[in-house]
């Protein structure tokens, strides 16, 4: 095999290489689903702590501070902020949320991932509207 030979095939190589990293990295990132998968196991992590909680009530026979299933998250939490948070960081950590799970966002995704954000998407609006409220000022 000759020098010009073994120079086509690297260039060859590394051209298909780039190419194929091009294909591969123009698709969408789904770090966004990954983010949701992992605060779904951590809200079904809290769920199960609640269901524990009311077994433990029941089997005691006192009433539990609240049920289990009505139960929704404060609003800076589902925002993933403090509770002393600004209006400006609650507005940036809603726009963020929002934008993740925009309906544009997941529509190329299954149905129980686009029910999934419809529903965070409601509840995002909720906690956003109520911190508004809770800081003085309009939604």
């Amino acid at each position: 095999m000759t020098g010009t030979e073994m120079l086509f095939i690297v260039v060859g190589l590394l051209l298909g290489y780039w190419i194929v990293s091009k294909l591969i990295g123009g698709k969408p990132d789904n770090s966004g689903a990954r983010q949701q998968a992992r605060q779904t196991a951590e809200a079904e992590g809290t769920r199960e702590q609640a269901n524990r909680e009311q077994e433990r009530h029941e089997q005691t026979g006192d009433e539990p501070p609240y049920a289990a299933e009505d139960a929704p998250l404060p609003w800076h939490k589902v925002l993933q902020v403090s509770q002393a948070a600004s209006r400006e960081e609650i507005r940036k950590a809603y726009q963020s949320l929002i934008r993740q799970y925009h309906p544009d966002k997941v529509a190329s995704l299954g149905p129980e991932l686009r029910e999934l954000c419809e529903q965070k998407t409601k509840t995002v609006n909720v906690a956003y509207d109520e911190a508004m409220k809770l800081h003085g000022g309009q939604v």
